[in-house]
């Protein structure tokens, strides 16, 4: 009979000393960019650094004593931090904002990204799409 339970301790450690090593080089490997995403345990949001390893997704947000400070999220929760819009609130991909370009009345859309075009625009309506412009737009809601 093999024991699985030995195994997977074995996975765990493993994981964990790869996340120390990379938090002491520096976070190297981690996105400098900041994420949000949805905690698993407790189903909160919280926000930092992405990190993912093998079909586990994180977020991390510091060290205490070379030990990394994280979440398990929801890996279809990750939100990335896009800019700050026109009050001072963030901006994340999936938001939903108000439009404000080219004096016309405020328009609401969604924040998404293009992969051909490779930016980011908001969607303000069927097929109608806005590059995004961080001082034109209002966060209505987190994206998550």
């Amino acid at each position: 009979m093999v024991d699985h339970t030995s195994n997977e301790q074995s996975e765990v450690a493993q994981t964990e000393s790869q996340i120390k090593e990379k938090v002491n080089r520096g976070f190297h490997g981690f996105s400098q960019i900041m994420f949000t995403g949805v905690r698993v345990d407790n189903g909160k949001l919280v926000g930092g650094y992405f990190f993912q390893i093998w079909e586990k997704t994180y977020i991390l947000w510091g060290t205490t004593n070379a030990i990394p400070n994280m979440f398990e999220v929801h890996q279809n929760t990750v939100s990335q931090y896009i800019g700050i819009d026109r009050n001072g609130g963030n901006i994340y991909l999936g938001s939903e904002v108000k439009l404000f370009h080219d004096r016309h009345d405020a328009q609401h859309g969604t924040v998404l990204y293009d992969e051909e075009e490779v930016c980011f625009h908001v969607e303000v309506g069927l097929e109608e799409f806005v590059p995004l412009i961080p001082r034109e737009v209002e966060v209505i809601e987190e994206g998550i």
